[in-house]
């Protein structure tokens, strides 16, 4: 998906990566409807803030989702076997996590790490290795900040 602007993207999950995901897309021009399960008093000040902003929240379990998204993006701890999450999989939506958006709305080269153990400390030690040598780094991901958070930056 090349160009973002003026297109419908469901955000699941309104933690930190779903939040910086929300913000990346509004700045691209983008329809956002946003959900997460819970329902705190802290998210609703949050649905109330983004209402202002066209943005939808909805909060809650079992809520029901519009037939008419380009996009979903789904943030790292939003399990993947939620029932929302397969039925926009079975109506042909795009299913992204937020550090494909943000990888894809970067424009920057881009190392990433995976693995079960030791993620964190090995981005540590690239990060530090590069800003050694003089390159701009920027560490990102599950290290604390969301790659969509720092998008705009690359």
């Amino acid at each position: 998906m090349d160009d973002l602007t003026g297109k419908s993207v469901c955000v699941i999950g309104l933690g930190a990566s779903g939040r910086a995901a929300i913000e990346l897309l509004l700045a691209k021009g983008v329809n956002v409807t946003a959900m997460d399960s819970a329902e705190s008093a802290a998210l609703t000040e949050y649905a109330v803030a983004m209402s202002a902003r066209r943005v939808e929240c909805k909060l809650g379990h079992n809520r029901v989702l519009p037939d008419a998204f380009d996009l979903a993006v789904v943030s790292p701890g939003v399990p993947m076997d939620q029932p929302q999450i397969a039925s926009l999989q079975r109506r042909g939506i795009p299913v992204w996590g937020e550090l494909e958006l943000g990888w894809q709305e970067s424009d920057c080269l881009a190392i990433g790490i995976t693995g079960t153990n030791g993620k964190t400390t090995t981005t540590e030690l690239v990060s530090a290795m590069l800003t050694q040598n003089q390159r701009r780094t920027v560490a990102a991901g599950n290290i604390g900040t969301p790659l969509s958070a720092v998008a705009g930056q690359t």
